[in-house]
């Protein structure tokens, strides 16, 4: 468990380190489309007045993302952590201002452990194409 939160990555799990991050990032789009029709459909309403077709803009940003991962660009890569701070610092805010300390605890919880995910994802991607690609 402790090896998922280093930045170290042995030449043989590069590709399952790849595809973890890409597979996550494709997940956690799908969990929020998810947590959304749940909170929809219970009548609690949604939160912080968040459109459905906002929601469907930024769970087809992490489907792209996540696919483009999975597929080893760089670019993706780079986007995908970038995409996942903005996302992370714009739910933080608006739990602030909504004083749901307990959701800003557990967004910056999970958060910590999808940028690890996410930045070893990437770092993989750098090392497959400078190391392993080349053979």
């Amino acid at each position: 468990m402790a090896n998922i939160f280093s930045l170290r990555i042995k030449k043989n799990e590069v590709i399952k380190t790849i595809n973890t991050a890409g597979i996550l990032a494709i997940i956690l789009g799908a969990f929020s489309l998810l947590i959304y029709l749940i909170f929809s459909a219970t009548n609690n309403g949604v939160p912080f007045g968040a459109s459905l077709s906002s929601l469907i803009w930024g769970v087809s940003i992490f489907f792209i993302l996540g696919l483009g991962v999975c597929l080893r660009n760089r670019v993706f890569a780079v986007g995908l952590i970038i995409y996942f701070i903005i996302d992370r610092i714009s739910s933080i805010v608006l739990l602030t201002i909504s004083g749901n300390m307990v959701g800003v605890m557990s967004t910056l919880i999970f958060g910590v452990f999808f940028m690890v995910v996410f930045l070893r994802g990437a770092k993989a991607i750098f090392v497959y194409h400078k190391h392993i690609k080349k053979k």
